[in-house]
């Protein structure tokens, strides 16, 4: 195994943890637990950081990734928050979060002239 695929591998399962954390926590919570929600999402962010970083990904992907992160960060705040309010808020950010993955669906080797312009319009919008 590789020294990248052993990284990924570390990161990937550093990273189910602490989504299963969050999850956990917005579970436990319900709404109540902000500042440990807080904590992991930016323990996430910092772990997906890393992650980009030691793996060499490309800067478009880079910069994807994080706003995906930050916007996945987002919706799980306003439905911790909401318990049902700000619904047109948590549409949006689903519809914006929905965009880009259909864009990178084929992953991100071998993106054509019109993936990439999609994808640098979309971090535009934010």
């Amino acid at each position: 195994m590789s020294n990248t695929s052993e990284l990924k591998s570390t990161f990937a399962a550093k990273k189910a943890q602490l989504e299963a954390d969050l999850k956990r926590l917005k579970a436990d919570a319900q709404g109540k637990g902000n500042d440990a929600i807080k904590s992991i999402e930016s323990r996430l962010s910092e772990l997906n950081a890393e992650m980009s970083i030691k793996t060499g990904t490309s800067e478009l992907k880079t910069k994807i990734e994080a706003k995906k992160a930050q916007l996945e960060a987002d919706l799980l705040r306003l439905k911790a928050d909401a318990q049902g309010k700000g619904n047109e808020a948590i549409k949006a950010i689903e519809t914006r979060l929905a965009e880009v993955n259909a864009s990178v669906k084929e992953g991100w080797h071998n993106l054509s002239e019109d993936v990439v312009t999609k994808l640098n319009s979309w971090l535009k919008k934010s």
